[in-house]
């Protein structure tokens, strides 16, 4: 994804904020340099001393009976054509004001499409920037680290935002973003495997927000359909506070309940009032993950089981007493 090997040199790529090759760097020389019109056809390239044919949003480019085409994993777009896929979109009951064969609904600089199968409801964009900003903070906090145990557990906690925000990058969970959200931030399933990330605008809350996204990735949350309504499960105490902490090692300021990272708390949290609402006043104590509910389905199982055995262990000493009984009465 970063570039390819030729002739022993490496070939690096150089993107824009969608995920274009712009250029292809080999040593301290350019040896392609790439512009593209919205719908992604190339407008002008450069071949120099290589040609690289992976481009738009860097997918490779080809040709399908003397026109261009860009693999799209799921699909094939032709961009000539005003980059229409050539076949309709495998999930195209979630867009039915849209076109089966448009590419990100029209809108290509707003928008992207990796895999051919989803519009990216927010440009990729914003994404980065965000995990620009948390890097930078970790870099500032590693820098500025001292013996206080609370520096080092924010620099631990930011470390682990980036790693998680990259597994979410290669995940099969499609995420998007939703910057302007006036309330509280949240996590808005839209399929069973999709969800959009609603937040303020800062990347403290956004912080937040991508900690539960982390939670659905590690089954630690899970989201759920009931009659065509998909919303989130397994939902308790910890998964908040972990949220909390995440935010408060970006910017203690964002949560300004507390004066320092131990008072993050679950008994905190319960006593929050939100728009007049205690948010978290019924969220369970115990830490509820997909595997705690199975090793409590697998006891219930266990439990049932062994109920089982010792009816049928009863039963069968009541018939072996009416065979002592019958055979009593018979030798009287």
């Amino acid at each position: 994804p970063y570039g390819y090997l030729r002739d022993g040199v490496f070939h690096a790529y150089v993107f824009d904020y969608q995920g274009n090759v712009m250029a292809v760097v080999a040593g301290n020389n350019v040896v392609q340099t790439n512009l593209y019109y919205p719908d992604g056809l190339p407008m002008n390239t450069s071949t120099g001393t290589t040609a690289n044919a992976f481009k738009y949003t860097a997918k490779e480019l080809s040709l399908f009976r003397g026109l261009p085409v860009y693999d799209f994993t799921a699909r094939h777009t032709l961009p000539q054509l005003g980059n229409r896929f050539r076949v309709m979109d495998p999930f195209c009951e979630s867009y039915a004001d849209l076109s089966p064969y448009s590419f990100c609904g029209g809108d290509p600089v707003n928008k992207t499409d990796k895999t051919g199968m989803i519009i990216e409801k927010a440009s990729i964009k914003t994404w980065y920037i965000n995990k620009v900003c948390i890097s930078l903070k970790y870099n500032d906090l590693i820098k500025n680290i001292n013996s206080n145990t609370e520096s080092g557990i924010r620099v631990q906690n930011l470390r682990n935002t980036l790693k998680w925000m990259s597994r979410l990058e290669k995940s099969d969970l499609r995420v998007g973003l939703n910057p302007s959200n006036k309330g509280v931030g949240n996590i808005t399933p839209t399929s069973l495997s999709s969800i959009i990330i609603n937040y303020d605008g800062t990347v403290s809350n956004f912080v937040h927000e991508v900690t539960h996204g982390k939670q659905i990735l590690n089954e630690e949350l899970m989201i759920n359909e009931s009659e065509g309504e998909f919303g989130i499960t397994l939902r308790d105490i910890n998964d908040e506070v972990e949220a909390y902490q995440a935010q408060y090692s970006y910017d203690p300021e964002s949560f300004s309940v507390v004066s320092s990272y131990d008072e993050i708390t679950g008994d905190l949290l319960r006593r929050i009032e939100v728009n007049g609402a205690m948010i978290y006043s019924n969220f369970a104590e115990e830490n509820i993950t997909l595997e705690s509910m199975r090793a409590a389905d697998n006891e219930s199982m266990r439990h049932i089981l062994d109920r089982k055995n010792e009816i049928d262990i009863n039963q069968k000493a009541l018939n072996h007493l009416d065979d002592i009984i019958n055979y009593l009465q018979g030798n009287r």
